[in-house]
This record gives structure tokens, sequence and C-alpha cells, in this order.
């Protein structure tokens, strides 16, 4: 007969961090005796954690890429804030935000934000204020290269916006269009450090990506309903004036 034997995987905190082990156990000596071995796999359910949390972040952004193909002009701005919640919950980040350079690159806006009223009101003050005191930070991003800052504090200290003693962490991606950088797409953690992996990573600048084209999308549609209204405005003078004429040589 068979001994009974057992197996477990368990996670332990030691010194603040956590492991993984694989108990196993088995019984001999009919049931009077056992033997025990543990196997530290802590670097395998890691690499498997990793792998699921990238495979479920991929889902979240082909989602946002499948929403976005179908958006009409006048619902762009509303794909974009849900984007952005979606994948500020999705990574645990507590702000995301969407910023467009001016054309001559010195100024910039805040077009689309997930945060509240009042976090709203203070990220482009912080953002202001950031690149005002690191200089680097703009040419980074213009250079279209990622921001990532974990301590923000050197460069926020004279600025008594609540927010920026608040925020740990932000990373920041360039938005590029035809070979520019037109603005740039950020999320920020307040509370505690946001790690981002290379894979995550590049999927937010796919994110930036949609966000660049349905933009331009928007831009090539207001332009061409302009012109078809210019071109039928134009012709609309052009009959008027031919029925004016018309008219002239009738009375004639």
């Amino acid at each position: 007969k068979e001994a009974p034997s057992a197996a477990q995987a368990i996670d332990l905190q030691i010194n603040g961090l956590r492991y993984s082990y694989l108990i196993a156990a088995q019984k001999y000596r009919n049931n009077t005796a056992a033997v025990s071995v543990g196997i530290d796999i802590t670097e395998r359910k890691t690499a498997e954690e990793s792998l699921h949390y990238q495979l479920a972040f991929e889902q979240t952004i082909m989602s946002i890429s499948t929403d976005f193909i179908n958006l009409k002009s006048d619902e762009i701005d509303r794909g974009i804030d849900l984007a952005l919640q979606k994948i500020a919950q999705f990574t645990e980040v507590d702000l995301s935000y969407v910023f467009l350079f001016n054309e001559n690159g010195t100024g910039m806006s805040l077009t689309h934000a997930w945060a509240t009223l009042e976090q709203k009101s203070q990220i482009l003050p912080l953002l202001k204020v950031l690149f005002a005191n690191c200089p680097e930070a703009r040419s980074t991003l213009k250079q279209g290269e990622i921001l990532y800052l974990q301590n923000l504090k050197p460069w926020l200290s004279d600025t008594s916006c609540e927010l920026a003693q608040q925020v740990k962490s932000a990373i920041c991606v360039p938005t590029i269009y035809q070979g520019e950088t037109i603005g740039f797409i950020g999320f920020s953690s307040i509370g505690q450090t946001k790690q981002w992996s290379d894979s995550c990573i590049g999927l937010l600048r796919i994110v930036g990506e949609i966000f660049t084209n349905t933009l331009q999308r928007r831009i090539a549609e207001t332009e061409l309903r302009h012109s078809e209204r210019k071109y039928q405005l134009a012709y609309q003078r052009t009959q008027l004036l031919s029925e004016v004429t018309l008219k002239i040589r009738n009375s004639l």
C-alpha cells in the first residue's frame, strides 16, 4: 500500500518580503513517521504572476483599442477619459492624464485626466513646476523617451501644491506623430512607489499611439468638414451669381 502524501504551496512574509514555498510531506512506517521537504518557488511564482498580469493588461489594451475603432468625433473625449480610468484602475495608480504641447513646444495643456476634481486642478501646476525645475524632463519627452520618476521631492519642494507632496512616483510616455513628440500620457501614484516593467511600458506606448491616432483623425475630420462647408458656400455663391447675372441679362 502506498504511503499517504500531500503537498501545498504557502506564502510567508520574512523581513517585509514575500516568499513562496512548496511544502511536500509523506508518511511512512505505517503512518507513525513522516518526512517533509520545502522548496523555494518564489522566483517561479513571481514569473507566473507577472505573466498573468501581462496577459490581463494586454487584454485591457486590446479592449480599449477595439472601443476606439468606431468612436465618433464627439465621443472621443469621453472614450479617452474612460480608457485612462481603465488603465489607472488596472495598474492601481491614482492619477492618469494626457498633455499636449503647444506648437512651439514651450507650453502645454491638460486635455484629459482621470482623477478627483481637486486633483485635476493641481495636475497642470504640478507638471509645470516639475518641467521648470527639471529641464531634462521636458527634453527627455521631446526626444521620444520615457520619463520615469520615483522621487519628485527634489524638483517639487518649492511648491505649495498639496498634490506635489503626495505623489511618490510618475511615469510619462511621449505621444509621437509623424516623428515629433506632440505630448505625453502620464500615470502617477500617491502613497507608494509604482514599479513598471519594460513590457508594461511597451503597452503604455501603444495606448499613446491609440490616443494620438484618434485625436489626429478627429482633426482631419474637422478640417474635412470645414473644407466641405467652404466648397458648399463657394458653390452656392457661384449659383447665386449665375442666377443674378441671368436675371440682369433677361431684363435688358
